[in-house]
């Protein structure tokens, strides 16, 4: 779709309107605003202060409310789910059974969230305030069933997928609070016990018929390694079902960019490289590489900010390898991060 815009003056310029192009300050080559931008008083107040005149405002089309207002929609889909979620595990903690019910409903929410191209750009922009377990359970369980699809699994592998990643971390329902939210790296004895919880999540679905063998085996495995370094029974290679071995690298992914009390998000890239240098041996490459492909195809087209205070726009990643891509500068320059090291991305509007 091609963006139409129209110049303002800023004193016609009112809160809500989108920015087309970055404002940039006169005379200068500083990018005050990126494009996207939606604005409001106060952002036209610094504007003003700065000494703009005039900026380029984006004229919404149809298909662009159509969008917005399916992201509304998608966004309304998720705070249900997490509601849902919710009183599904706490089901779950009281009776020690699956409530099929409950499930079948969030795996309807979750292939209609799934209908939405940008979903992992979705789950950056969400709040990130609730429960640690539930939200990351969710999380899991949408980022897996977007690699099945993605992977071209059939209609009911997708829908394992989704199930397993739902339930990989039930078990931790029966592990005290102290240890779950403690906000510091955890003693030795804290981390055995946290280790169980793959065994716990295990026993917890283990005599539910509605759960497959398939989803029963995933959620029991996804802590595995393919070169047997992972836990609670060191599998390696092909004794790790397919499903576990893609339910390891949702879990990762979702860990990896969500804030944590003592660590930082990574962003999308950061994690890309990370997992282009963990999945030799470890992570199964066809998946990891799936989910670095649909992640730098979402950044095509993004603003992101340099470590020099520059903004620049995403324009092509070389390879499937890479995690660098070439940017274009706000005066029409174009960089290969590939190829100049000494430059870094900082931050990526929309992740």
């Amino acid at each position: 779709m091609t963006k139409t815009a129209e110049k303002f003056l800023l004193c016609h310029v009112r809160p809500g309107m989108v920015l087309a192009e970055p404002a940039i300050a006169p005379g200068k080559k500083t990018i005050l605003l990126t494009e996207d931008t939606v604005l409001s008083q106060k952002l036209i107040d610094y504007l003003v202060s700065a000494g703009c005149q005039s900026v380029d405002i984006a004229l919404l089309s149809n298909d662009d409310i159509v969008d917005r207002e399916e992201l509304q929609r998608q966004k309304n889909t998720y705070s249900l789910m997490m509601d849902s979620i919710q009183k599904t595990f706490d089901q779950i903690r009281s009776s020690r059974s699956i409530p099929v019910p409950q499930i079948k409903k969030l795996i309807v929410q979750s292939l209609e969230l799934l209908c939405y191209r940008d979903v992992l750009k979705l789950l950056n922009t969400l709040c990130k305030s609730d429960d640690r377990t539930m939200r990351h359970s969710l999380n899991v369980a949408i980022v897996s069933g977007g690699l099945a699809q993605w992977l071209g699994w059939s209609k009911q592998e997708t829908t394992e997928a989704i199930i397993a990643g739902m339930l990989h971390d039930v078990g931790k329902v029966l592990i005290p609070d102290r240890i779950i939210n403690k906000p510091s790296k955890l003693l030795p004895y804290e981390m055995s016990v946290m280790r169980c919880h793959p065994y716990y999540s295990f026993q917890l679905v283990e005599s539910s018929d509605y759960i497959s063998d398939n989803i029963k085996n995933a959620i029991l495995q996804h802590h595995e390694r393919l070169d047997g370094s992972g836990y609670p029974n060191r599998l390696e290679g092909k004794d790790i079902t397919p499903l576990a071995q893609l339910i390891a690298v949702a879990d990762i992914y979702e860990a990896m960019t969500s804030h944590l009390v003592y660590r930082r998000a990574l962003s999308p890239l950061d994690a890309i490289q990370e997992f282009l240098q963990e999945m030799f041996g470890k992570l199964n490459p066809d998946v990891c590489l799936t989910l670095a492909i649909r992640l730098k195809s979402l950044m095509i087209g993004n603003g992101v900010l340099l470590d020099n205070g520059q903004w620049a726009k995403i324009i092509h990643f070389e390879q499937d390898f890479s995690f660098r891509p070439l940017v274009r500068m706000s005066d029409g320059e174009y960089i290969d991060l590939e190829r100049n090291l000494s430059m870094q991305i900082v931050k990526i509007d929309g992740f």
